[in-house]
């Protein structure tokens, strides 16, 4: 919920909307799964989809190591 209100809020609609943020779970997932699109921040340069506790990220979750990389998401 707290998702559509932020989009709602901006004047979006969740679909047209991306929630960056520095936690894979909390935020990149969750708005994912809210219906944004989520963008993991990951800053730790790891060059693979494979977050260093072996935990896979999500299919639809997009990660970038700079803010500067976002900009080519939209």
């Amino acid at each position: 919920a707290i998702f559509h209100e932020g989009a709602r809020l901006v004047g979006s609609l969740p679909v047209r909307t991306a929630y960056v943020g520095d936690n894979l779970v909390v935020d990149a997932v969750g708005a994912h799964d809210a219906g944004l699109t989520g963008v993991w921040l990951d800053r730790t340069d790891n060059p693979s989809p494979v977050r260093s506790d072996n935990t896979a990220v999500p299919a639809g979750v997009f990660t970038v190591g700079t803010l500067m990389e976002v900009l080519g998401l939209l």
